[in-house]
């Protein structure tokens, strides 16, 4: 079975009938028709099953289209990969990253990369842990910087440490929780509503069971959204302290005295074959970058 029969069954699976199929193809219906046989006899069991009303495939027929479109989507990273090679053109990036460290570190990352490498074709995508992990396996994200947790990780690609920084709770200045108490703890965060991102596996460890099980009031992984929302609520978010700098400068939002250690844990995820060397500049800028962030350094209001 190749590339272009697991083209064929998804095209089947959308249209639902052969007829439609055989127009999206280009095709005839009778040959349509006839390279679905020949499917079949290779394979040896039935993977679409016709009928007076259409055609559907059958539950062999949708494993391999669920586990076919990640093959594709594999093979099309590694076709670019030996294009470059082949053609000595590596002048292109694609970086996955996370809020947190698209927030912290762009767009400076990207200006100061830009500088040592003008004219390269970068392509910036925020997801999820869990899809920038598959997006680096199937070889269509040169490089990733996120929370993964070591159990997301499979053995054909390295997960190195990137950044660490302690967690802080902030809220707006004159917050009910912002009345001059020396500290704070998480039953007294929990009665307030939160938003922010979702929380990675290793972070939810580090907390309480019943914080973690309320969970955010609104899951929202841009800060943005999540800064003008606490600075017109009761709402609470939450971060590593330089992300909010300006507000606390600004003396618009202020860190509560939670006495209770939260670490967030950023990680640089790439292949095991290793980084281009257009992908190992913007990763080499990108530890630069977050070295500050790795000393924690203190924000106080402006006077």
């Amino acid at each position: 079975m190749d590339l272009s029969d697991l083209w064929i069954l998804e095209v089947i699976f959308r249209e639902g009938s052969l007829s439609e199929a055989a127009v999206s193809l280009n095709l005839s219906q009778p040959t349509l028709s006839r390279k679905v046989d020949r499917i079949e006899s290779r394979l040896g069991f039935k993977v679409v099953q016709r009928g007076s009303t259409g055609a559907k495939l059958t539950p062999a027929g949708e494993l391999l289209i669920a586990q076919g479109a990640s093959v594709r989507r594999q093979m099309t990273g590694i076709e670019k990969q030996a294009r470059q090679i082949a053609t000595g053109d590596q002048r292109s990036l694609t970086v996955a990253m996370g809020p947190l460290i698209e927030q912290l570190l762009f767009p400076k990352l990207l200006q100061d990369f830009l500088e040592e490498q003008p004219g390269c074709q970068v392509s910036l995508k925020q997801m999820s842990a869990d899809d920038m992990v598959k997006a680096v396996e199937e070889g269509t994200v040169d490089l990733a910087l996120g929370p993964f947790d070591q159990g997301q990780v499979p053995a054909s690609l390295i997960r190195e440490a990137l950044v660490s920084a302690r967690i802080v709770f902030v809220a707006r200045k004159g917050h009910p929780l912002d009345q001059g108490r020396e500290s704070l703890n998480l039953f007294d965060v929990i009665e307030y509503p939160r938003i922010g991102p979702p929380l990675p596996e290793y972070m939810a460890r580090q907390l309480p069971e019943n914080l973690v099980r309320g969970g955010t009031t609104v899951e929202c992984e841009n800060y943005r959204i999540c800064k003008n929302l606490v600075a017109s609520s009761d709402y609470l978010t939450g971060g590593p302290v330089t992300l909010f700098r300006e507000e606390i400068r600004q003396n618009t939002m202020v860190v509560l005295p939670v006495n209770y250690p939260v670490v967030w844990h950023s990680f640089a995820l790439f292949r095991s074959t290793g980084l281009s060397d257009t992908a190992d500049v913007f990763y080499r800028l990108a530890r630069e970058h977050a070295e500050y962030l790795n000393q924690d350094t203190p924000v106080s209001p402006i006077e």
